[in-house]
């Protein structure tokens, strides 16, 4: 910086026209006598020498420009810098949702959400739920240790399972839950929503009414397989995933499909693979999937995402859910219900789980111990696109395929009669 003393020149001679305009001269506006700084002279000049403590009496100091002038060019590089560190960020943000969207979707990182890019209001969660792997297990179940009294049977479903490692110990458990009704709810959230109250919540629209609204060829349920290369016991190859349709869970699509259809329910099933090519971008590639169909066929009012689940105790010892009833054996099955509480904006969870409550029930006046509790999550599992989406979890890894294929065949009846007469199966 200059130094701090000034110097500026008045003319005790006459006027001269070079000079006059150049630093005007302050008028003291009162009678007050104004103190003179020190003043010495060359020739016909008095310089007057102006200190920081006598003030300049009005006098510009010199660097005062010279700082404007500098303040100016910084304000305008820093305008041009942010700019520039704006558009950079914003480039990064897109490229980053182009390319590494399913990750967050499918994993998430903390709290991060991804705005409208998975569904606007209603967004996909994409917070990580990190519920307690079955691996991580324990205490081993006792020999046919069955609901309550059995560990494993409040365990979550396992969604991060991208490849079960070879089972040398397969065990059948009856892991079905014993509330009344089957209204029994392993919650990972801070809600506690009332199952009895919800059991008798405003269902969807019946399947006359919507066939009423988008006429009677108009798909209502689409069945689509999140984990599409999904098997079984029997029927994996690598890690109990294996991409041949005929084999994976999407055999179980087909089965829902065909009795839906049966039942005079226009359906679509999807067969896309979307866990094929990358696991953790199989959540997002479906959500794309979703929302083309609804756009395509708004009239479609329930969407199921078969899975099947991967229990485990121990390191190689796989756990089949099952139970039996006259004779034949059922694989036990599981309702998956997400909500907000990840950060997704699903609002209208309530609606989900109240279709759950409703299925729940019914399942379980045809067979007390074919279901296991329902889960309530804190992602979302794209289910904030339609009132009637649920994600179901057909037996697991270690389960007989025969036995999801029972299960299946019994679900897929009670979800026909709840979309036909929604809410008739409670007894």
């Amino acid at each position: 910086m200059m130094d701090q003393t000034h110097t500026a020149y008045r003319n005790t001679a006459e006027p001269d026209e070079t000079l006059i305009g150049q630093i005007p001269l302050p008028i003291p506006e009162s009678d007050s006598p104004v103190s003179s700084p020190p003043a010495e002279y060359h020739g016909d000049k008095k310089i007057v020498t102006v200190t920081p403590e006598q003030g300049d009496a009005g006098i510009p100091e010199e660097d005062t420009y010279v700082q404007q002038s500098h303040s100016g060019i910084i304000r305008i590089l820093l305008q041009i810098f942010t700019g520039i560190m704006a558009m950079l960020a914003l480039f990064v943000y897109c490229v980053t949702l182009l390319t590494e969207g399913g990750m967050l979707l499918a994993d998430g990182i903390g709290h991060i959400a991804v705005g409208e890019l998975f569904g606007g209001m209603a967004m996909v969660s994409v917070q990580k739920v990190n519920p307690p792997l079955e691996t991580e297990s324990s205490v081993p179940p006792s020999d046919n240790a069955s609901g309550s009294d059995n560990p494993l049977s409040s365990l979550p479903a396992n969604e991060d399972e991208s490849g079960t490692a070879a089972l040398t110990n397969i065990r059948e458990y009856d892991l079905s839950s014993q509330s009344p009704l089957g209204l029994g709810l392993i919650n990972e959230t801070p809600y506690s929503p009332d199952l009895d109250t919800l059991l008798t919540r405003t269902p969807i629209p019946s399947l006359q009414d919507l066939q009423r609204e988008y006429g009677t060829d108009a798909p209502i349920v689409l069945i689509l397989h999140t984990h599409g290369t999904e098997a079984f016991s029997d029927s994996g190859t690598e890690g109990y995933h294996t991409t041949d349709s005929s084999r994976n869970i999407l055999t179980m699509g087909s089965l829902m499909e065909e009795i839906l259809v049966e039942s005079g329910i226009p359906t679509i099933h999807c067969t896309t693979l979307f866990d094929a090519d990358s696991f953790d971008s199989a959540y997002y590639n479906a959500s794309l999937y979703i929302k083309e169909m609804l756009n395509q066929y708004p009239s479609i009012s329930y969407i199921f995402d078969i899975h099947r689940d991967a229990i485990m105790d121990g390191a190689d010892a796989g756990i089949a859910p099952y139970t039996e009833s006259d004779g034949i054996g059922y694989a036990q099955m599981m309702f998956v219900v997400g909500t907000d509480h990840g950060g997704s904006g699903h609002t209208g969870w309530l609606e989900n789980l109240s279709l759950a409550v409703r299925l729940q029930a019914a399942l379980h006046g045809e067979i007390p111990t074919l279901m296991r509790d329902i889960n309530l999550r804190s992602a979302s599992f794209n289910a904030q696109y339609a009132k009637g989406a649920l994600l179901i979890e057909t037996g697991a890894a270690a389960s007989d395929i025969k036995d999801v294929e029972n299960s299946v065949r019994l679900l897929s009846e009670v979800i026909a009669q709840e979309i036909i007469s929604p809410g008739g199966q409670v007894n």
